[in-house]
């Protein structure tokens, strides 16, 4: 598949987060689903209340936005990883980060969905 000019230029100007080895070292998250359970001190925990809370500052200041893009953060990163039995399998050499953006909608007032669908990971050997 062929991607765009445009595509092109906003995949060269992205800037990928370093993955952890062990995305929850002060936790066991709970992993039902889609839904994950992390403790309060969890860094995953903490950095997705972080930029939700950014989420949230972001639409007070834009109150007739409907939509924003932003950076993929770490902890985003790492939930993801947890979600995708591909990721988990991989072996314990591979060093990921994450890379792209993600899409966050305003659906009613202190409603807000992530969608991930330019979140993309790039896998090196140590």
């Amino acid at each position: 598949m062929t991607i765009s000019d445009e595509h092109s230029k906003l995949l060269s100007r992205l800037i990928p987060v370093d993955m952890p080895p062990v995305p929850c070292e002060d936790c066991v998250p709970t992993v039902d689903g889609r839904n994950i359970e992390h403790a309060e001190t969890c860094p995953v925990s903490v950095d997705i209340e972080r930029v939700t809370s950014g989420d949230r500052r972001w639409f007070d200041d834009h109150p007739h936005a409907t939509f924003y893009y932003r950076p993929v953060t770490w902890g985003e990163g790492a939930q993801l990883m947890l979600l995708d039995d591909r990721v988990r399998r991989l072996p314990d050499e591979i060093r990921l980060t994450a890379a792209g953006r993600v899409r966050v909608e305003q659906i009613k007032s202190g409603v807000r969905s992530r969608k991930f669908d330019d979140v993309y990971f790039l896998g090196e050997a140590n």
